[in-house]
């Protein structure tokens, strides 16, 4: 029987890649679950009966799926949701004019202050290459090439919001020799709202200048293009382009969506949960009528 089912699958399986390639996605899920979970109902239903095989067959399947989706949920493999990103919020000239009130400490030139409020972003560290490449994406235009240097970056690092109940703060004073505690002002009771599942908004501001240009010259004798202008290359140093100082800063500001990758395992799990206990319970009650019927007390049954 086994033989003759996996055989015609086999066969079944080969005609379908023939087919119309836009519906192999559906076709194939659908004959594999027919076949291996229609042969399981099927020797089931010829040994428990048809009704009580379905309930076994598909708490089995059920509680497959729950294990399968939690793996999912831990793992973040699977269905996944849309991932973690920086997404553009706005591209300014002026600070001052920012949306964002923390915007507005960072000075509209290249600073070696840290503002109040944010962090600095080197060079070099995986945070600002994914942050730049958004920024880059937002900037250029199909086709063209980046004229712009990234001059500074930083970020306000995205806290935890874990307290829910404003408390006094404490200033540990020391006098004499002797710290004394000495209470001050209430908090800020909106530091401790839950929002975004316990993390405060994360913001990114990377700042860029135009490149700093040079006239291309060849053996110190200028070349100009076919339109009679010269042609002009960017100023490097160790390796990298250098910004035009002379130049405006332009200030982007960037969000950090915190995604949903495990968000489609975790609907399936909760779904696959609730029908795993609805059929636990029909067989709960199906034994119970069964010990009934038979007139004797279940721990009088082997």
């Amino acid at each position: 029987m086994l033989s003759t089912l996996n055989a015609l699958n086999h066969a079944v399986t080969l005609g379908t890649l023939r087919w119309n390639p836009t519906i192999r996605g559906i076709l194939f899920p659908a004959i594999q679950f027919l076949f291996l979970c229609g042969s399981c109902y099927l020797l089931l239903a010829t040994n428990l009966g048809n009704r009580l095989g379905f309930l076994v067959s598909a708490a089995a399947f059920w509680g497959w799926m729950v294990i399968m989706t939690a793996a999912w949920m831990i793992y973040g493999i699977g269905l996944k949701g849309p991932d973690p990103k920086w997404v553009v919020q706005e591209a300014i000239s002026n600070t001052a004019n920012a949306q964002v009130n923390l915007v507005t400490r960072i000075p509209n030139k290249v600073s070696t202050i840290v503002p109040n409020g944010w962090r600095e972003v080197k060079d070099g560290v995986p945070m600002r290459a994914e942050a730049q490449s958004a920024i880059d994406a937002s900037l250029l235009t199909a086709g063209s090439q980046p004229n712009y240097v990234a001059v500074a970056g930083y970020d306000t690092g995205g806290k935890q919001r874990i307290k829910i109940w404003p408390k006094i703060k404490k200033t540990p004073v020391i006098k004499n020799g002797v710290a004394t505690i000495k209470k001050g002002k209430w908090y800020n009771p909106t530091d401790y709202v839950f929002r975004g599942l316990l993390h405060s908004k994360h913001y990114y501001v990377g700042q860029v200048q135009p490149m700093l240009l040079q006239d291309v010259k060849v053996n110190g004798v200028v070349q100009y293009d076919s339109a009679g202008k010269p042609k002009q290359e960017a100023v490097r140093k160790d390796g990298k382009n250098l910004p035009d100082p002379s130049q405006p800063t332009r200030t982007v500001v960037l969000l950090r969506s915190l995604g949903s990758r495990r968000q489609p395992p975790f609907f399936i799990f909760l779904s696959s949960l609730v029908l795993l206990l609805i059929t636990i319970s029909s067989l709960h009650r199906r034994d119970k009528q069964v010990m009934a019927a038979m007139g004797k007390p279940r721990t009088q049954i082997a």
